[in-house]
This record gives structure tokens, sequence and C-alpha cells, in this order.
């Protein structure tokens, strides 16, 4: 009758910050009860994390993507949706500007799914922001006898945008800080 293996305890990270504590032990298939898994570079009775961003996602849906992707298809559903409403009649996006925030979204999209271009998805970012913005004003600021009002489709093309600028300026900033290290 064979039992299962007893954890074994394990040391530190070399290359781990000041006042990290090491991890206990691990189970049967070397995953550490604190959600580290064993180095892969060789290096015995290291631990690596597992996770750098601290989630229970996969490395490849890092929040960062995730929030990516989800302000560049805030974009692409409000490019598609309600432009201007006044009264019984609507003026979608796909009738106005919201074809090329539509085609900008579609580009964030790959930007964020491909990990590629990071300044290029910084100035799609940037220029769907200011067609939801100018528009969103430009919709807002009619007179007292046609007095549209903003449709939800291009508040949240502004609202995306913004997010994905944001999202994208990080992007940036992340990776000439880690090409500095």
């Amino acid at each position: 009758m064979t039992s299962a293996p007893t954890p074994q305890p394990v040391h530190p990270r070399p290359d781990a910050p000041a006042g990290v504590p090491p991890v206990a032990a691990t189970d049967a298939s070397g995953v550490a009860a604190t959600g580290v898994v064993p180095a892969t570079n060789g290096t015995a009775g290291t631990a690596a994390p597992a996770d750098t961003n601290g989630s229970a996602l996969p490395p490849a849906l890092s929040r960062e993507r995730v929030w990516g992707l989800v302000s560049a298809v805030a974009v692409v559903v409000g490019s598609i949706g309600p432009w201007a409403t006044w009264g019984p009649v609507t003026v979608w996006g796909l009738d106005a500007d919201g074809v090329i925030t539509l085609v900008l979204g579609l580009l964030a999209v790959a930007g964020v799914v491909t990990r590629r271009f990071p300044i290029a998805l910084v100035v799609v970012a940037a220029v769907t922001t200011l067609i939801g913005i100018a528009d969103t004003v430009d919709v807002s600021s009619g007179n007292a006898f046609f007095d549209p009002s903003p449709g939800w489709g291009v508040i949240l093309t502004a609202l995306g945008g913004t997010s994905l600028t944001a999202f994208a300026g990080r992007t940036v900033l992340l990776r000439r800080a880690t090409r500095r290290v």
C-alpha cells in the first residue's frame, strides 16, 4: 500500500524581494498551498509565482488584457448603438462617425489580443476617444427647437475609448519600464 508523499518544504526564491515569506510546503503535484508552482528554470528548491498579476486568470488573460478587451469591445458595441435621439428619430452610430470608431475598435481588439504595436494602440484609442467626446458634445449642444440627446452608443464609445487610452498608455509605460531593468 503506497501512501501519498509528504509535503516537502520549499526554500524561498533567491530573487524574491525582501520580506516575502518562504512557501511552507507543496502537495503531491508540486503546487504550493499559496499558489506558487516550482520553478522550471532548473533551480532546485526555488519557487516562482504562478501568475505575476495576482489573479486566478491564466497569463494570456491577465487582468490588464481583460481590461483592454472590455474597453475595445465597448467601443465596438457603442459604435453600432444609437448616437443621437430626439423624439421618435434615432441616429445610429453606423449612420455617423460610428463607422470610423467601429474600425478603430476592431483594430484595438486586434492590438490587445496580439499585444503588438502598443504605441499604435495609444493613437487608435486616443482618436476613438476624441471622436466619441466630440460627437457627444456636438449632439448635446442643440438649440431649443432642435434639442437632441446623445444616445448610449456615443457615450459608451467615448467611455470605452477613454478606458482604452488609459490601458494602452499603461501598457506602453510598463513595457518601457521593463526594458530599462
